[in-house]
């Protein structure tokens, strides 16, 4: 049997576990992302060190999020990236 041409097969718990990880950076990530936008719309020098420690969160959490995408392979059909591209939601289209 020729090793290129074998795959290692993940189990379904495993995938499931890294989507339910990567879900839960995707909404740490926009956690962050609006507290850094509440301190920067009511920026002053006492919260400096409040936005640099949110600014550290969120390079924290991006490489976090890089890191388990590396774990997941999803598929997403060029269809659905080009519903996305013309600015209409593909929920709302397949339904």
């Amino acid at each position: 049997m020729d090793s290129s041409a074998t795959t290692t097969a993940i189990p379904v718990d495993d995938h499931k576990q890294n989507l339910t990880q990567i879900i839960s950076s995707i909404l740490k990530t926009l956690g962050t992302l609006h507290q850094l936008y509440l301190i920067v719309s009511s920026y002053n020098v006492a919260t400096q060190l409040p936005l640099l420690q949110r600014m550290n969160n969120l390079v924290l959490e991006l490489d976090n999020m890089t890191r388990l995408a590396d774990k997941c392979n999803i598929q997403v059909p060029m269809e659905v990236l080009n519903l996305i591209d013309d600015g209409k939601n593909p929920d709302e289209s397949f339904m």
